[in-house]
């Protein structure tokens, strides 16, 4: 293997196991990503559920306190149950942690016929009135008509329903006294709860608290009556559309229950025994009373629901997020590796073709010098004396010359154009006479390889905006390119046209020849500097590469541009596309 190829492997070498690294890395973050989502899932659900679990604990306590703090003693007279109850209702008021949550005191009492009475306690008179059954107390009506237990919880006013238990009957000798929760109720008072305080302010705060973020409810909340699931209660937090609100939430609990809360359960002032410390008080067994903690299940159902309608959903979002930014920076960092690489073959390329140059430039150098020195050692030598050999010396040392001059305009030319350091003096140019200069130019390299010229060169061509030296030099390098690679077919073709280019109307000057032609994989390359196709390399033609580069540096100086068409072993043609001067659009050269 040698050096040169060596050097090329190098870097397709580092850039395949950059490459590799890269594939490796992205299967670990795709495994990372997978591993931090399903953990962000499990701690979004436990947070969840611990804040509905706190929501719900909340809520509840509140309504164990009012059933407690409203539960009458039992076998209360009728005149104390009224004093009782307006004496509770103004502690309520003054000491409860929310006092808004009771609207207010009814008493209802079952009558002879089935039928049932009410009462409602008038709290700034504070003693009981007559009141009617309005439409909002139907549920109330419905559960004391109906024949059964009477339920602790109505959901649908809502309300506490708590016993008023009779007086003991006298014991019997020998017996214990009958136990409360066997004798059968005398009144209900109904703990009415306000709902508009629920709605508007109770659960969206607890909502805000638990269920909170960015200053608001992060979660979509919503309570439902557990026996009627189309009723709602509340509902807040971001909203859903139908589709996502209907799916599965991501947590729920029952709430408006009657539970057991140690903490309002234990005995209170000086008289209440003495408790264990450190542990907890029993709860009562049974229903029993409703102020001794009788438990009755949750009437209501907290749901909540992530605004992306799940939180599989949301993590999935995010971990596909995640995924899309964490491939972008691999393919970023793929890409640059990429272009790296492909940067570093162009470098190594055009270093190659350098060195090239360097070779070729300096062939074509010792050609025509070494021509130059054996004639002007011949003459100097006297070797040379008839005046027609003479002649034809001197023919070739100005033939000779000239090569060297070309050549050295075309460095010249491309190191100006390159640089930027050249400058183009532009103005209205006729197609024609710009031709015809180049190709008088060069008729005497063509009549000496005998090459046929044929030019077509319609009437009326519009003029073309550009630095005559500069055009000239161009259209002669792509003559002396068609002659050099013309092979032997000794024939160039020069025409030009009016086409529609992308600035508007451009002169089309083509040069052909039916030469050695260029690979379809060369054609875009056959204008880079230094660049020689294999075709040329094959058949041992000399050049520099920098005929072509220069034509095209022109070419854009001018506003224009360069195309090329060849089939190999049939010919090519090279265009100069030139703008129309401004102004001479329409105004064709006279015929």
């Amino acid at each position: 293997m040698t050096r040169s190829e060596t050097g090329l492997r190098l870097p397709l070498a580092l850039g395949a196991g950059l490459l590799a690294c890269l594939v490796a890395l992205a299967g670990l973050q795709y495994r990372w990503i997978a591993q931090l989502s399903e953990a962000e899932r499990a701690r979004l659900q436990a947070s969840l559920e611990s804040g509905v679990a706190s929501f719900c604990d909340r809520f509840d306590r509140e309504l164990a306190r009012a059933s407690r703090g409203f539960q009458p003693p039992d076998g209360i007279a009728d005149a104390g149950l009224q004093a009782d109850l307006a004496s509770r209702l103004a502690r309520w008021r003054s000491n409860a942690p929310e006092p808004g949550l009771v609207k207010e005191l009814l008493v209802v009492t079952r009558i002879g016929g089935g039928d049932v009475e009410l009462q409602r306690l008038d709290e700034t008179a504070g003693r009981l009135v007559p009141a009617t059954w309005s439409a909002d107390l139907g549920s109330v009506l419905r559960i004391f008509r109906a024949r059964g237990r009477v339920p602790l919880l109505d959901e649908e006013l809502p309300g506490l329903v708590l016993p008023v238990r009779l007086p003991p009957p006298p014991p019997r000798e020998g017996e214990p006294p009958e136990p409360a929760e066997r004798r059968p109720p005398r009144d209900h008072v109904v703990v009415r709860l306000d709902r508009a305080f629920l709605v508007d302010d109770l659960l969206p705060r607890l909502a805000r608290q638990e269920l909170g973020g960015n200053g608001g409810i992060a979660y979509s909340v919503t309570v439902l009556v557990a026996a009627s699931p189309g009723t709602v209660v509340f509902r807040g937090g971001p909203g859903l559309d139908a589709e996502r609100a209907g799916g599965r939430p991501d947590a729920a609990r029952e709430l408006f229950a009657l539970r057991f809360f140690p903490e309002l359960a234990r005995p209170r002032g000086a008289d209440a025994p003495p408790r264990r410390e450190g542990r907890p008080a029993d709860p009562p067994e049974g229903r029993g009373r409703a102020g001794d903690g009788a438990a009755e299940a949750g009437r209501w159902l907290l749901e909540a629901r992530h605004p992306s309608g799940s939180l599989e959903a949301a993590v999935s979002s995010a971990r596909r997020r995640n995924l899309g930014i964490s491939l972008a920076v691999l393919a970023l960092l793929a890409t640059a590796v990429a272009l790296l690489v492909v940067s570093t073959r162009r470098a190594q390329r055009l270093a190659r073709q350098q060195m090239d140059f360097v070779a070729a430039v300096s062939h074509e150098l010792k050609t025509p010098l070494t021509a130059i020195r054996s004639a002007g050692q011949n003459l100097a030598d006297g070797i040379v004396d008839d005046p027609e050999r003479v002649r034809r010396y001197g023919a070739l040392v100005e033939r000779e010359g000239r090569r060297l001059t070309e050549m050295v305009g075309r460095v010249l030319a491309f190191s100006g154009i390159r640089s930027g350091s050249q400058s183009f003096h532009l103005r209205p140019l006729p197609v024609r006479a710009l031709v015809e200069a180049v190709l008088l130019d060069a008729r005497p390299g063509l009549e000496e390889k005998r090459v046929e010229v044929e030019t077509d060169l319609p009437a009326g061509l519009p003029d073309v905006l550009g630095d005559e030296p500069a055009l000239r030099q161009a259209l002669s390098n792509l003559v002396d390119n068609a002659v050099k690679y013309g092979g032997r077919g000794r024939w160039i073709g020069v025409s030009a046209r009016v086409a529609s280019g992308p600035r508007g109307e451009e002169v089309v000057l083509s040069v052909s020849d039916r030469g050695i032609g260029v690979s379809r994989s060369d054609l875009h390359r056959v204008f880079d500097p230094f660049f020689r196709s294999a075709e040329a390399s094959a058949a041992g033609i000399a050049g520099s590469g920098l005929g072509l580069a220069v034509v095209r540096g022109i070419a854009e100086a001018h506003g224009g541009r360069c195309t090329a068409e060849a089939v190999p072993g049939t010919g090519s043609t090279f265009a100069l596309h030139l703008p129309v001067a401004r102004g001479a659009a329409g105004k064709g050269e006279p015929a």
